[in-house]
């Protein structure tokens, strides 16, 4: 597994090294500025995981007694849903990337390459998750519009993270 991300970074690299370059200004900030944000959105994605998956149980408990209070009075036969499996999925891909956020910051505030590693696998786990919400119903956010949305996003999200790169590798000597 690791000779495929591996892979599929020095395929990255070598795309975005045909990418418009950062101004160095932009690139100092991004990894001075980098490590912080680590840390402040890997609490918040595991705080936001968190309260989904609260909100998700109580949500499920409200389909299910108004399923069977229906039932019980014979005006349905228990047709609401309750969450679907990509909501689930969602509350994961959310929190695994929150883990590995919070991973990346030692690395990162030590400027080593293996903290610039964390970041990327995150943003890995983001990009499977774009692609993924295009099978989620409209009604959560997801489909065409989403999967666009998403890798737009990642493609803005892997050039500044390979723009860094070069600030987390080992220094040669």
């Amino acid at each position: 597994m690791q000779e495929q991300v591996n892979g599929l970074e020095k395929k990255l690299a070598d795309l975005f090294k045909s990418a418009p370059k950062m101004p160095e200004g932009a690139k100092k900030f991004f990894v001075a500025y980098m490590t912080w944000a680590s840390l402040v959105l890997g609490i918040l994605q595991l705080w936001a995981a968190l309260a989904l998956w609260n909100l998700g149980h109580r949500a499920n408990d409200v389909v299910n007694f108004y399923n069977k209070l229906a039932e019980t009075y014979g005006v349905g036969n228990g047709s609401v849903h309750n969450l679907s499996l990509f909501y689930w999925l969602s509350v994961i891909f959310i929190a695994v990337s929150g883990v590995m956020a919070l991973m990346a910051f030692p690395g990162l505030k030590a400027k080593k390459k293996v903290g610039w590693n964390w970041v990327f696998y995150a943003s890995l786990v983001n990009l499977a998750y774009g692609v993924s919400s295009v099978f989620m119903d409209s009604y959560y956010g997801g489909g065409a519009s989403r999967l666009i949305s998403s890798l737009i996003g990642s493609a803005i999200g892997f050039w500044i993270l390979f723009s860094i790169r070069d600030a987390f590798m080992p220094k040669k000597s």
